[in-house]
């Protein structure tokens, strides 16, 4: 093999794989909401989530960069939203409620106006949803059950009941759900701490991380989401009950990392988070890929040394 073609197709190969191995992505943007609380003596908490009007916002994974988008508004009125969902082909999506029902509503930063998709859901009450690629999936505290929604129509393709220990598992207000880039599916459900479950068979696991019962007050959570760019074992997540603070959370060792404090004090609401997660795969590692090419290589210059010998 002439040395001049194989030093070029060793350094071509190297400098792949150390292009794939430095490769770094920007922050991921995450949106939030924010509605504010309700007076428990007029309305159940957990038939109508929070009042008019919420507020949108956003920010950096790793903190900074918060972006105020002020309130939101439908038909020229205040609504309360939940349900905050983005894909990165869709945009950006949440639920308008009140007691009677819920409403899917497309948003776009930086407009108070949204726009409502279909009709109401009667008898629905949204209060989490997070996109799977291009499904979207939601959760409603009035019938305690995980739907497949239609993001063009707003209506409900699939229903399934959640299930915890056998039984019928019952949503508290405040909850929210979210998908990691590995496919697993993850709820925040206040006091009840974070747990995963199954999205085929809508069953909740039993497992528990952060219940307050063992993590102190300042663990009621009510939104959570994970990023591209984060490991899977990193989530994003709103505390609603005190401090109403965000941070975030490592699923493996419960450390958690405060990135803002008492966000929307004076709202005292339902918070919930989304960010764009592309569910792919596993990847081959870099080195494996360097591996491969190189062996990929050799293997076409000995078919055309073999090749030569032939003729």
């Amino acid at each position: 093999m002439n040395k001049n073609i194989f030093a070029t197709f060793l350094t071509t190969t190297l400098a792949v794989g150390l292009s794939l191995i430095s490769a770094s992505e920007a922050e991921a943007i995450v949106f939030g909401v924010k509605s504010r609380f309700i007076d428990s003596s007029s309305q159940a908490q957990n038939s109508y989530p929070g009042a008019a009007p919420a507020n949108l916002f956003s920010f950096n994974e790793n903190g900074g960069g918060f972006v105020n988008y002020g309130q939101l508004s439908l038909n020229g009125a205040g609504i309360s939203v939940d349900g905050l969902a983005i894909s990165a082909n869709d945009g950006l999506f949440g639920f308008a409620s009140n007691t009677s029902g819920s409403t899917l509503i497309s948003i776009t930063p930086g407009q108070s106006a949204v726009t409502a998709i279909g009709p109401r859901l009667n008898g629905r009450i949204i209060k989490g949803a997070v996109f799977q690629g291009d499904i979207l999936w939601a959760i409603d505290s009035q019938q305690n059950e995980l739907l497949r929604i239609d993001q063009n129509t707003g209506s409900i393709l699939e229903n399934k009941e959640l299930i915890l220990n056998g039984s019928p598992y019952n949503i508290s207000a405040f909850i929210d759900i979210a998908v990691a880039p590995d496919n697993s599916f993850w709820l925040a459900d206040s006091c009840s701490g974070i747990r995963q479950f199954n999205i085929n068979t809508a069953e909740v696991s039993s497992s528990q991380i952060l219940p307050c019962s063992t993590a102190g007050t300042n663990n009621a959570f009510d939104g959570i989401a994970f990023s591209d760019n984060a490991s899977e074992d990193i989530a994003l997540i709103a505390e609603t009950n005190f401090s109403d603070d965000i941070r975030q959370i490592n699923l493996v060792t419960s450390t958690q990392t405060a990135l803002f404090n008492n966000v929307y004090s004076n709202y005292n609401g339902n918070i919930d988070l989304a960010a764009v997660v592309t569910v792919t795969q596993p990847v081959p590692e870099p080195l494996t890929i360097l591996g491969s090419l190189t062996a990929l290589g050799f293997g076409t210059f000995f078919k055309r040394k073999i090749s030569k010998k032939k003729n």
